[in-house]
């Protein structure tokens, strides 16, 4: 069993959204019809976040387990 297997139910508490992660991105990048790459996404929390903001996320991550 790998590490993030033990811990995906509790993912969420331990690597909570950020607001500062978003506004950097949103500062960057201007809301509307972009495309929005999040590598390494984990179980995705950041990507559903600018998924409010941006038009096209795709998250991928390298441990299958955690998406």
């Amino acid at each position: 069993m790998s590490f993030y297997k033990q811990i995906v139910s509790y993912y969420h508490h331990i690597f909570k959204i950020n607001a500062n992660q978003v506004d950097f991105i949103k500062l960057k990048i201007l809301e509307g019809d972009f495309k929005v790459l999040d590598v390494g996404c984990g179980i995705g929390t950041l990507s559903f976040e600018l998924a409010n903001y941006y038009k096209h996320v795709l998250a991928i991550d390298m441990d299958a387990e955690m998406i």
